[in-house]
């Protein structure tokens, strides 16, 4: 009877992470109730046309889940409510309440970075909409296709979410520039991103190139909008010229590897930062 109750526990474990693995981990109640809470929860008007079609599952990060559009042209994240779960769930417990404090620490610098990326980097991430709070005026709902092709409903109205553009992640774009013999000029744009990035006083706490940054029409913009901070000490160029050398180094790296050509460019871009 033990060995039968073991093995019961062993299939129900192997069956869950089967379910994981195919869905990404994605479910439904893990975006609903992933809201922010802000004295100013105000949210700018809505076009409905940019969630009239069905948006299809893409990939997940840490703090969202991302679809593209049927056309492929904007990408929907819809922010992973982990955080909001935990918190919740202390909150029954009195002796939590350290924890509870830590969790609204992490949702507010969670808020606060999709603020200063709508309003001091809105073009530089490619943003169209940004929703981190609970409304009444979107009155939109949006079809989610998941990995499996099931389809789903969500009120958008309660929903935490971005729309942006979508950009073909550096790596990619980058071979695709080689095929053409192109490559000069993105790779002075992304450095000159890295750099406006820091003189506007913004920090990125998770400033990773090849997953966190893309081109749209040979255009550079940054794609994760969650780390962001606002830090006086990234306009100093003390500070800022040695921090983009340090980001840019995987791309040298890469650039060895993949298009040696392009790599006096990047030279050439990083040595302008400091005039």
């Amino acid at each position: 009877m033990r060995y039968k109750f073991v093995l019961f526990i062993l299939i129900s474990i192997a069956l869950a992470r089967f379910c994981h693995y195919t869905t990404d981990g994605f479910t439904m109640e893990k975006v609903r109730s992933n809201t922010f809470v802000s004295e100013n929860s105000e949210s700018p008007p809505f076009d409905q046309e940019l969630v009239r079609e069905k948006f299809y599952y893409l990939a997940r990060g840490k703090e969202s889940f991302a679809f593209v559009s049927q056309d492929g042209k904007r990408v929907l994240k819809l922010f992973n409510n982990r955080l909001q779960r935990k918190r919740s769930f202390y909150r029954y417990f009195p002796f939590f309440s350290d924890q509870v404090r830590e969790l609204e620490k992490k949702l507010e610098k969670k808020r606060l970075s999709y603020e200063l990326a709508d309003k001091l980097l809105h073009n530089e991430t490619a943003l169209i909409y940004t929703h981190l709070y609970p409304t009444n005026h979107l009155k939109s709902e949006v079809t989610l296709v998941d990995k499996l092709g099931i389809e789903h409903r969500l009120n958008l109205d309660e929903t935490g979410f971005v729309v942006q553009k979508k950009a073909e992640l550096i790596y990619p774009a980058l071979l695709e520039c080689r095929k053409r013999g192109e490559g000069r000029e993105v790779i002075f744009q992304l450095v000159t991103l890295l750099a406006l990035r820091h003189k506007k006083g913004i920090a990125d706490n998770d400033p990773l190139l090849r997953t966190n940054c893309g081109f749209i029409d040979g255009t550079p913009v940054l794609l994760d909008l969650g780390p962001f901070s606002q830090d006086a000490r990234c306009q100093n160029p003390g500070y800022y010229i040695p921090e983009i050398l340090r980001i840019t180094e995987s791309l040298k790296t890469w650039l060895q590897i993949h298009y040696p050509e392009r790599l006096p460019d990047l030279e050439e871009a990083l040595s302008e930062i400091a005039l």
